[in-house]
């Protein structure tokens, strides 16, 4: 999940931001996105991640593009978590590649998921 949220700036921050506040109970600074993530745990990293987006900009944006940014990252979010939860590591057909096809191994990709997901 660290990751994945290291890979979106502005999320990185409000993680780390939150991670040292008095809400997130911080008594001692955190630099680095790993530790926030372990500290605050999963579901309150998939909230920020969910809410902070969809607060500032809603579900509307003047071509999608952001809602597409922030929809396939929550199906990855989601998929790193119930994975990991269940011991499981998906592998790459193709060792010299690292892309793994999800819908061939679950039957969903992330951007679907993160759809769907938004959408309940």
């Amino acid at each position: 999940m660290a990751k994945t949220v290291a890979l979106d700036q502005a999320l990185t921050g409000r993680i780390l931001r939150y991670a040292n506040s008095a809400a997130g109970g911080s008594q001692k600074s955190v630099m680095e996105v790993g530790v926030a993530v372990m500290r605050m745990g999963p579901g309150m990293v998939l909230s920020i991640a969910l809410g902070d987006g969809l607060n500032k900009n809603g579900l509307k944006g003047p071509d999608g593009t952001f809602t597409a940014a922030l929809v396939h990252d929550v199906g990855k979010l989601v998929i790193g978590r119930k994975l990991h939860s269940m011991g499981i590591v998906l592998k790459s057909e193709n060792p010299e590649e690292p892309w793994v096809d999800e819908s061939k191994q679950l039957g969903i990709d992330h951007g679907e998921l993160g759809e769907s997901v938004v959408r309940s």
